[in-house]
């Protein structure tokens, strides 16, 4: 008799939403956390009365009614469309590129004018250097060609007036923060914080539960003993000022030149009117042992050696790996919450 049906490695929105799930299908379940806190990278706290989000902006939006209908049990929603500056030289601009970047840009109001300009290679090539090419390289640590193209295409150019940063047909807060959300999905499940499941890694797989779910770096997993996967990580510059800063959530600072890739300014996500302000500066930088893996470096390298962790993950019956560092990709969280709602659908046909 084992003491769970599932011992859930990280208590992030993946880990979170297969707890939740499992605890509704009747099967016994514990969460074990490595940080101090629920929430993963999504995690907010009050400072100075205002939602601070630890880990970065997030923002969530998704076209999936499935997932849309699931977290609406945890949270009240404000609605939320994000819309983001560059900072360029001395100028902001609206970004993604749009009509009113083009404009700005290309003196172009049309959107047969914008269709036009984005055809051109010179044209083109201006707005990369300008909004693409300086920011991805501090993001990802190497000269732009080298940086996968899948990870260039996230930013979409347009040619309508649309300025919003995300399409999707749903986009919202949650009322009162991530970490707020994340333990209403935890209520009545066993969490264990401070716990670093690889620190002793027999006790967890010694009859402990049928099943561990894990969503930490997969790699970890064994010892790195094929190679370590490359991420890249973040080191965050907060400072609380007066009055406002920026007038919205997020400025990206796009040319070479700055040392950080974007300034957030927390208040704004949550459409707060408040007397003071608190800002984090994000710092892009390699990942070793003394910070956390934020952005997977998904370069065919980097992907053959995932798949051979993720093949040896499948030769081990008690085991189930996911989330961004489970399966070693950048995730949405709509995305981190759809694939656990998938693990969890395929354990059930499983154990049928």
């Amino acid at each position: 008799m084992t003491d769970f049906d599932y011992v859930i490695v990280g208590a992030g929105l993946f880990g979170a939403t297969c707890a939740r799930l499992l605890t509704d299908a009747g099967k016994r379940v514990l969460v074990v956390e490595k940080r101090d806190h629920i929430g993963g990278n999504c995690h907010t706290v009050e400072l100075d009365g205002i939602l601070v989000q630890r880990y970065g902006g997030h923002i969530f939006h998704t076209n999936d009614f499935d997932v849309w209908q699931f977290v609406q049990r945890f949270a009240e929603w404000q609605g939320y469309e994000h819309r983001v500056q560059a900072f360029y030289h001395g100028r902001f601009y609206s970004l993604p590129v749009n009509l009113w970047t083009l404009n700005q840009v290309f003196n172009v109001n049309t959107p047969a004018g914008a269709e036009e300009a984005i055809k051109d290679p010179e044209k083109l090539k201006t707005l990369y250097e300008m909004f693409y090419v300086g920011y991805s390289e501090k993001q990802w640590g190497r000269p732009f060609n080298e940086i996968p193209r899948s990870i260039i295409k996230r930013l979409p150019i347009r040619t309508t007036w649309d300025d919003r940063y995300f399409s999707d047909r749903f986009q919202a807060m949650p009322v009162g923060g991530y970490t707020k959300l994340v333990e209403r999905m935890l209520a009545g499940v066993a969490v264990e914080l401070n716990t670093d499941f690889l620190a002793d890694l027999s006790h967890w797989t010694n009859g402990r539960a049928w099943k561990v779910l894990y969503s930490g770096p997969i790699d970890a997993l064994f010892a790195h003993d094929l190679g370590r996967l490359e991420y890249r990580s973040l080191v965050f510059k907060d400072t609380i000022l007066p009055g406002d800063f920026q007038g919205s959530a997020t400025v990206n600072y796009t040319d070479r030149e700055k040392e950080f890739t974007r300034i957030l300014e927390h208040k704004h996500y949550w459409r707060r009117s408040i007397g003071h302000t608190w800002i984090t500066q994000e710092y892009p930088c390699a990942h070793d042992e003394t910070n956390d893996p934020y952005y997977p470096i998904r370069d065919e390298t980097n992907t053959a050696l995932y798949q051979r962790y993720a093949e040896r993950v499948k030769q081990l019956p008690w085991l189930k790996a996911g989330g961004r560092l489970g399966s070693y990709q950048y995730l949405n969280m709509d995305q981190a919450i759809a694939q656990a709602m998938k693990l969890v659908r395929d354990l059930a046909k499983e154990a049928a």
